[in-house]
């Protein structure tokens, strides 16, 4: 009946919408209202408890707003082809199917605390203003496939028991809602519990997604363009990576998360209608994050496109990456003024002069565990030599005293990498060894020389070619502690030198055998 009818009838919107309610709780399973028109379709606070299994249809319905909060669904709803622009579904539970399907414009859709028992169909359809599905439960799979997403859009605290899929979806298309870079996050899945798969599939994120605090079983982006996502404070137990940011600035913030395994690959971008790989620096930021064994794959030969501060490294094997991590073993490649760091609810900035330390530590902590000893040895280097960079960083702050102690630790830490490589370099420790002989051979003419078993003192520089082997023994001799080999240090001088040597020789050799023992126990 058109509008102006129902009106001339004295027919208000609370009759046909008691009538409503009559023909879907009847036993007729007639319960189809295709192409008609409606201002308010008030289903609310009611059970619909019907045994006959039809649809409830509402197909190329002309609808302003439905009504479902507070309801309890045991039929099947479908809403394709409408014209509507509100669903209202607060603290409603859908027992069976829900398909909404070719909608047009819709303006706002809200589904908060709201549980689906059944499979959730949401397809080919736009949305301009909001959509809202705060706390509720889906049970079983939900399908999101060709919708544009013209809004902000909240899944927070949801909980997926299924896997939810977002194909071929649009998010803010026109870049509506991006008026500055500081702009609040609109696609959100804050603290969202995800216990099945949830996959992004040829979709386009055009603004800042938000999956901090979440827990992920499966997360699955596969050609996805995007602009900047947020998985902050979140536990995922696989991750596969392949998305496409939508400019070379974007990134994938994995701070603070827990990532058992899966895999991430290098960023690409399309180039005339072709996949190519994109040269981006730092496009996951890993800062204070936990990984396991998560697979890489890189085209640039390199770690550059990972940022890694403060990472636990549980499980990930560096061994399948020497290539890439060679020459330098370097994790810090960062080299652009700061970096925005999102880890749960707390925002704060690290610099590329932040001190990388405690990074090169876990990533030593984690080789360990992996037993994978030479990436253990290199980031043992990296990180004390991070140590010393930071004690000439701060090497004249505070009190004289302070400094002091600063100055000191900078000098044993440079020579205990020039020694032996901080025990983990047995040749140079050997060379090491060898040159301090040679140079306290060459020291010896000019400080009194050596006087040999005869006797006779042999010193000066005048005889040094026929004279220099003496010299180089009694230095052997001196700096392996031997004992008495017939030459002498000839004055007190010479006596001085010989003591340092040997004291010298004591320390060298006991640092050779730690060496050595590290090696074997290796």
């Amino acid at each position: 009946m058109p509008t102006s009818d129902r009106k001339q009838n004295s027919i208000t919107e609370e009759d046909i919408n008691e009538k409503m309610v009559s023909i879907i709780n009847s036993n007729n399973k007639d319960s189809k209202f295709i192409g008609a028109h409606f201002e308010t379709v008030d289903l609310s606070n009611i059970n619909i408890d019907h045994v006959h299994g039809d649809v409830i249809d509402f197909r190329h319905a002309k609808v302003k707003e439905f009504n479902f909060s507070g309801s309890t669904f045991d039929m099947p709803i479908t809403l394709s082809g409408c014209s509507l622009d509100h669903i209202r579904a607060k603290d409603t539970v859908f027992n069976q199917r829900l398909i909404i399907n070719g909608i047009d414009e819709g303006e706002k859709f809200v589904f908060d605390r709201t549980t689906f028992k059944n499979n959730v169909q949401f397809e080919n359809s736009s949305i301009n203003g909001e959509f809202s599905s705060i706390g509720a439960f889906f049970e079983q799979k939900a399908d999101f496939n060709r919708v544009s997403f013209l809004c902000p859009i909240y899944f927070n605290r949801s909980t997926f028991d299924d896997e939810v899929v977002f194909s071929e979806c649009i998010f803010n298309p026109e870049n509506k809602l991006r008026e500055n870079e500081s702009s609040q996050m609109q696609i959100s899945f804050h603290s969202a519990i995800f216990k099945d798969y949830v996959r992004f599939i040829d979709g386009e994120l055009r603004d800042r997604m938000d999956l901090r605090g979440s827990e992920i079983d499966r997360l699955s982006f596969m050609n996805t363009k995007f602009f900047e996502v947020f998985v902050g404070a979140a536990k995922i137990k696989s991750i596969s990576w392949h998305g496409i940011p939508i400019n070379k600035s974007g990134y994938i913030s994995l701070s603070n998360s827990e990532i058992d395994d899966g895999f991430l690959s290098q960023p690409t971008e399309i180039s005339d209608g072709e996949i190519i790989p994109l040269e981006s620096s730092n496009y996951y930021r890993l800062a204070e994050a936990t990984i396991g064994d998560i697979s890489i794959s890189t085209t640039t030969n390199d770690f550059s496109c990972f940022f890694f501060f403060n990472t636990k490294f549980d499980g990930f094997d560096f061994a399948d990456y020497y290539e890439e991590l060679a020459p330098n073993w370097s994790l810090e490649e960062y080299s652009g003024p700061h970096i925005q760091l999102v880890t749960g609810d707390r925002k704060s900035e690290t610099r590329r002069s932040q001190n990388p330390t405690k990074t090169y530590s876990k990533a030593r902590n984690g080789a360990q565990k992996v037993a994978d000893r030479k990436s253990e040895s290199m980031f043992l280097r990296k990180e004390m030599r991070s140590k010393r960079g930071r004690y000439s960083s701060v090497a004249n702050r505070g009190e004289i005293s302070e400094q002091i102690k600063i100055h000191y630790r900078y000098i044993v830490n440079l020579l205990y990498d020039l020694t032996c490589g901080y025990g983990e370099n047995a040749k140079k420790a050997v060379s090491t060894s060898i040159l301090t002989i040679v140079i306290f051979s060459l020291v010896y003419p000019s400080v009194g020389g050596v006087i040999d078993p005869s006797g006779k003192v042999i010193s000066g520089y005048d005889n040094i070619v026929s004279e220099y082997g003496i010299y180089l023994y009694f230095s052997m001799v001196t700096f392996s502690t031997i004992g008495p080999s017939g030459y002498q240090p000839n004055g007190y001088l010479s006596q001085m030198l010989t003591g340092i040597e040997s004291l010298t020789g004591v320390a060298l050799s006991a640092l050779l055998i730690f060496v050595l023992g590290r090696k074997v126990s290796k």
